[in-house]
């Protein structure tokens, strides 16, 4: 819901990391790390770089903090 919310919002976000024993690169399928697996399903990525204006930040921070679950 936070995620759709900031994109009506015109924010773009995500969940860009996950848990890297879910990643079949590292072999080690069968693990199980649910505190990691958690932490990767509700992390959320926002908008971070140096093109953002300080008033394109205090936009983000302001709406990411109206967020109400």
């Amino acid at each position: 819901s936070f995620i759709e919310a900031m994109r009506r919002q015109g924010i773009c976000v995500g969940i860009h990391y996950n848990a890297a024993h879910l990643n079949a690169i590292y072999g080690i399928e069968g693990t199980e790390c649910p505190l990691s697996e958690k932490e990767g399903e509700t992390t959320i990525s926002i908008p971070f770089n140096e093109k953002l204006s300080d008033s394109d930040i205090e936009y983000i921070m302001k709406k990411c903090q109206d967020f109400r679950v």
